[in-house]
């Protein structure tokens, strides 16, 4: 058998696959591969989606994959590529929460900017509405927060019944404290 056989073979199953399997598939592949720099071109589940229409339809249509993410945020300056930065992150994580439809989203996020980055005040907080508007769908969030500031600490965590982790870090930012209310959580 050639090379070029064995590629005919795997492009022949792959196609018979149900598009519920080949799902499931691009889910575990996803579980398995999650990298800490956060959503980007070059990841799944955003390179699943660009290898043909089909694959394209099916990683669109299974929300799981798109139910976590991981962001990282961290700056010691005020440099105008790292607030272009965030910007971009905004809509890709809303997009991201969006295509994850109801399931449970898993996520972390590391927001470190020192207070010099004060443009950044704005874009952070929007990032963090968009989450917290999902936190009723929060099944594992892990949180390390330093930012001075925010309107983080006027959020109340209640009525988060998938909630199955919870860390939340939070820095050097007086005042910072959020206010935890889990009676109705469990």
């Amino acid at each position: 058998m050639t090379n070029c056989e064995s590629t005919l073979n795997v492009s022949d199953l792959l196609d018979r696959l149900s598009s519920e399997l080949l799902g499931e598939i691009f889910v575990a592949c996803n579980t398995r591969t999650r990298e800490h720099s956060g959503p980007s071109l070059s990841s799944a589940p955003i390179n699943v989606s660009q290898v043909c229409q089909r694959w394209r339809q099916i990683a669109l249509n299974t929300p799981r994959l798109w139910s976590s993410f991981h962001l990282d945020i961290i700056s010691g300056s005020s440099d105008a590529s790292e607030s272009r930065c965030v910007r971009r992150a905004i809509p890709v994580i809303k997009n991201w929460i969006e295509r994850s439809s109801c399931a449970p989203l898993d996520f972390e996020i590391d927001l470190r900017v020192d207070e010099s980055a004060k443009e950044l005040a704005e874009e952070i907080n929007t990032l963090l509405e968009i989450l917290i508007r999902h936190r009723e769908r929060w099944k594992s969030a892990d949180i390390t927060y330093e930012f001075p500031l925010s309107r983080w600490y006027d959020v109340t965590f209640s009525n988060m019944h998938m909630l199955r982790n919870l860390q939340l870090k939070f820095g050097c930012a007086p005042g910072c404290i959020a206010r935890l209310d889990l009676t109705h959580s469990f």
